[in-house]
């Protein structure tokens, strides 16, 4: 989830890089918590993986943090947040258990290192969509 056009280009490409093969954008916090309550329902297949920036400007990535969360089977999702927010919204993300954090200060290269670490923690080799 990203409401910055050239943020969104630049995670969809380093998770094409990785071999990724299904990414959804979302550019709303809404837009997203639509999209896995579909999931939720069997309407659409969960994503393998989410990258949220908690910073959306009029919006916050915390509420889809909330429901991350807040819920067992959207919670098995590995999530990262890549957000230019500092330390202390780190410490947060830690608070929630969330899988990664990455700051969009570290660059692209950061980011693939965290995408690449979700498929260490997996059984299998994953191709996750992200949301």
């Amino acid at each position: 989830m990203e409401d910055d056009p050239t943020d969104m280009r630049e995670a969809a490409e380093t998770a094409r890089g990785l071999g990724i093969g299904v990414i959804e954008g979302m550019s709303s916090s809404e837009l997203a918590l639509i999209r896995l309550d579909r999931g939720l329902r069997g309407e659409l297949s969960l994503p393998d993986a989410v990258v949220v920036d908690l910073d959306l400007g009029v919006e916050s990535g915390y509420e889809l943090l909330r429901f991350w969360h807040a819920n067992r089977r959207v919670s098995a999702i590995p999530l990262v947040v890549w957000s230019r927010l500092g330390e202390n919204h780190k410490a947060v993300c830690e608070a929630f258990k969330i899988t990664g954090f990455v700051s969009k200060h570290e660059g692209p290269a950061a980011l693939r290192e965290a995408l690449e670490a979700l498929g260490s923690t997996r059984v299998s080799t994953p191709k996750p969509n992200l949301t």
